[in-house]
């Protein structure tokens, strides 16, 4: 094994979102499906930053922290479960204050 094997780490971001400032956009089951994850995730050993139901705000707050933690040689799972929109040939993932 290389020492950069052996100082690696395994990593997973997970966001789930059911709340939406349009009540008509409320979902059901992301917000459980990513604290199910997280738990499977923690049970494996790896290191998680999760959020349920967060603002723009705080995705990106999550989402930049997360990237800054991440070093060369590191295993990482980014999950997102929630409302997402395609405009101009993007993608784009919603928080829950996206109107």
């Amino acid at each position: 094994m290389t020492s950069a094997t052996l100082r690696s780490k395994k990593r997973a971001l997970v966001i789930g979102i059911d709340q939406y400032v349009d009540k008509a956009s409320t979902l059901q089951t992301c917000v459980a499906d990513a604290i199910d994850l997280g738990k499977a995730l923690r049970e494996i050993k790896f290191e998680i930053s999760q959020e349920t139901n967060c603002s723009y705000t705080r995705f990106k707050e999550m989402t930049d922290n997360f990237m800054r933690t991440i070093q060369n040689g590191d295993f990482i799972v980014f999950y997102f479960a929630g409302h997402g929109l395609q405009s101009d040939d993007k993608n784009y993932l919603l928080s829950s204050d996206y109107c």
